[in-house]
């Protein structure tokens, strides 16, 4: 049972909880159970510092994004009315 809840962990946690939900009551039906892995404390930091990581970027990359986007514009829209005159 070990060996079959570390792949089912590994392919479907955290981004299927339905399907660990299933797998679950599935497994009380057998004499077994499964349950989250553990990871070592220096992937749980890592994983904690990258996950915050990307939520920032996911936040911050559109706004700088759409403000590099706009001085882009204005730039260009002056360096045609100056190369126009």
């Amino acid at each position: 049972m070990f060996e079959l809840s570390t792949h089912l962990y590994e392919n479907f946690y955290p981004d299927r909880p339905d399907i660990i939900a299933e797998l679950q009551s599935l497994a009380a039906e057998l004499p077994g159970r499964l349950e989250e892995p553990r990871l070592p404390m220096e992937i749980c930091l890592d994983e904690t510092i990258l996950d915050e990581a990307a939520k920032w970027a996911q936040r911050m990359l559109p706004e700088t994004k759409a403000s590099l986007l706009k001085r882009w514009t204005k730039q260009c829209l002056s360096s045609n009315s100056q190369a126009s005159r």
